[in-house]
């Protein structure tokens, strides 16, 4: 069994010179790849991208950091495509206190990706920097009131009680090459307690490149030195590491019931 890539921007102008090149290597080492929207136009080319390569899929959304530039055309057009088949969740989106965005305008920015997600029945990936507190408060008032989907908090890097409150209430932990970094030591804790059936492996490629391939471009062929810092890390083998954290990305995914079906019609984009 292979790996499978839970979050890539294979999209991004980062790869505009050798795109193809990437993909075909990614498309014939990893079992999936999972290339992840962030705007309207970012949607549409990942959503070409997985009918270009077969065992390439797409998520649709806006990214929190733009919550100010929202806009209903392009809403509308990410709602559009929310259904097809080879777009198998909502996101990224989530909060994010890193940069200066405004809170209350992520916040109904993440309002319509959950309402989104339970109108296609799709899962969500949850984007969380500097911002944890806000994201669970959040959640747990939705929750009162509200359906919450299926959800995995994208490049983990918190604390082990953090970690056990997201997996209490049924979201999967998706760690990257960030945990084969010389000062992630202080995670190790965290990372050997998420449970076997909550654990998926990303790459964020183009960003957080693993240790051997620091200062360069990320790209998801790599995620096999994070799968050997992992299976290092919570003492099992690669082979076992890769059966459970693929099966959680088939079964999150819900990849085995795609269809190669056409796409929909092209949109204006």
């Amino acid at each position: 069994m292979k790996l499978i890539d839970t979050h890539a921007h294979l999209d991004f102008e980062h790869y505009h010179e050798d795109r193809a090149k990437i993909c075909a290597r990614a498309s014939s080492e990893l079992q999936a790849v999972i290339n992840v929207g962030t705007s309207a136009a970012s949607c549409k080319a990942c959503l070409d991208l997985s009918y270009k390569y077969a065992n390439f899929y797409a998520t649709v959304g806006l990214h929190p950091n733009d919550a100010l530039s929202f806009n209903d055309k392009d809403w509308a057009k990410i709602e559009a495509i929310a259904t097809d088949p080879r777009v198998v969740a909502i996101g990224e989106t989530g909060l994010d206190l890193y940069r200066d965005v405004p809170l209350i305008p992520q916040k109904k920015l993440l309002e319509k990706h959950l309402e989104l997600a339970n109108k296609v029945e799709k899962p969500v990936i949850l984007h969380c920097r500097e911002a944890t507190q806000e994201l669970l408060d959040f959640i747990n008032q939705w929750s009162q009131t509200k359906p919450m989907p299926l959800c995995l908090l994208h490049c983990f890097s918190q604390s082990e009680q953090v970690m056990q409150r997201y997996v209490s209430i049924g979201f999967y932990i998706a760690v990257g090459g960030a945990i084969t970094y010389k000062n992630s030591q202080k995670l190790y804790p965290m990372l050997k307690n998420i449970p076997s059936y909550r654990l998926m492996l990303e790459t964020d490629a183009p960003f957080l490149p693993p240790q051997s391939h620091r200062g360069e471009r990320n790209e998801p062929s790599y995620i096999i030195e994070t799968a050997q810092k992992v299976a290092e890390i919570r003492e099992v083998s690669l082979s076992e590491l890769t059966e459970h954290t693929t099966q959680n990305a088939i079964h999150f995914f819900n990849l085995p019931n795609l269809k190669n079906k056409e796409p929909q019609e092209d949109l204006a984009f």
